[in-house]
């Protein structure tokens, strides 16, 4: 249900001047009763290409890579060879945010190893992790007053370690902007607060899962009630706008494209990779549609857009090491591997990337690739 900040095309309504960037996305109260002529004038065709054109993003490398560990719930932040994230320590019942430099395996000068680390916020998984100046915030999950359901809320820590504190309630999706933190609250509605948790604002009053800004002005977001089908929406004029008619997951942009997983019926535990051209929107009165193209190859249950160098290009990468392709071919990618899940990209960096492997008894170690030589090894916990 669309309420107070949400008001679907189907309605009339004028398009705002523009995003106050100091407010959550409210906008400037009316000083005067509109006139005859203004409501007139808001009753005139609206030019939804105008609006559509102003949500485009043309994401590149560094645009599209953020997207992707957003969607991998940000629990990996990586500055340089200088890792900050969910981490297993030895003597430690639950995972760790620890902070650690990684140097050069002196066995192997060609592969990373752990270097000096430490603890920044023990006993919790953060997620979300954005970092402001010296000071993390993130989304912080909390495992130690109930083993199966953990407890969620916004945490902030300096870089060093000092200064922990929790901030307010928060379940998921933070991203910093300006002086403002969105996220979704314990009832998914994706919320704006300031730095110190105050001054809640709702700005989708309904159940959404991977909101993420698109730019200063539009946000694409899943509907949990509308079939799990993706959204843009407005944050100057609460203009909605439904891209599909599907369940939808993990959705990420390239270019103004935005490709995603969609269930396949015919395996358990499969999905098809899709995508959506955000250029094609045709226009008929009030009714917005856009073009969805689907493979009928089958991937496992995560995807990556990673720049591939050697390559000179964008490719799709499909979890367990397998099923990449160059991102003009996308429809090609397949994942033979998806059923045996073994390993999987969890954040993407200039010089460092991070995945993981499992091994029989589903045991995770945590590798990390060396950009700069090609090579990556695992470190299984830090002691």
């Amino acid at each position: 249900m669309k309420k107070r900040f949400l008001r679907t095309v189907a309605f009339t309504m004028a398009l705002a001047m523009g995003l106050a960037l100091s407010g959550c996305g409210s906008k400037e109260p009316e000083t005067e009763a509109a006139t005859e002529a203004e409501v007139t004038t808001e009753e005139e065709k609206i030019d939804y290409e105008a609006i559509l054109n102003t949500m485009l993003p043309n994401y590149k490398d560094e645009q599209t890579q953020a997207m992707c560990n957003f969607n991998w719930y940000g629990m990996n932040y990586i500055e340089g060879k200088t890792f900050y994230g969910r981490f297993s320590v030895k003597g430690k019942d639950l995972y760790q945010f620890v902070k650690m430099e990684l140097v050069d395996d002196p066995e192997s000068p060609s592969y990373l190893t752990a270097g000096e680390w430490s603890i920044l916020s023990e006993d919790v998984v953060p997620q979300f992790i954005n970092k402001v100046g010296d000071t993390f915030y993130y989304v912080a999950q909390d495992w130690t007053k109930d083993n199966e359901n953990p407890e969620y809320y916004i945490e902030k820590v300096s870089e060093s370690g000092g200064d922990r504190t929790k901030i307010c309630d928060g379940n998921g999706y933070l991203v910093v902007r300006g002086n403002k933190m969105y996220f979704t609250n314990a009832d998914d509605k994706y919320v704006c607060t300031d730095m110190d948790g105050k001054n809640e604002e709702i700005i989708i009053d309904k159940e959404v899962f991977y909101p993420y800004f698109i730019n200063d002005n539009w946000i694409i977001y899943q509907d949990d009630a509308d079939n799990e089908s993706l959204h843009v929406y407005s944050i100057s004029d609460d203009m909605d706008f439904k891209l599909n008619d599907e369940p939808s997951y993990d959705p990420t942009i390239f270019e103004n494209s935005v490709y995603f997983l969609t269930l396949a019926s015919e395996k358990e535990n499969a999905y098809h990779l899709a995508k959506i051209d955000l250029t094609s929107f045709k226009i008929d009165g009030d009714n917005i549609t856009f073009t969805q193209e689907k493979s009928d190859k089958l991937i496992g249950s995560k995807f990556m857009i990673i720049w591939n160098e050697e390559a000179g290009s964008e490719m799709i990468q499909g979890m367990n090491g397998v099923g990449s392709c160059y991102i003009d071919k996308w429809e090609d990618c397949e994942d033979t591997a998806y059923e045996g899940f073994t390993e999987e990209y969890l954040y993407l960096s200039d010089e460092v990337d991070a995945y993981v492997k499992y091994n029989d008894e589903g045991a995770e170690a945590r590798c990390f690739m060396n950009k700069e030589t090609g090579y990556g090894q695992s470190i299984s916990a830090l002691e």
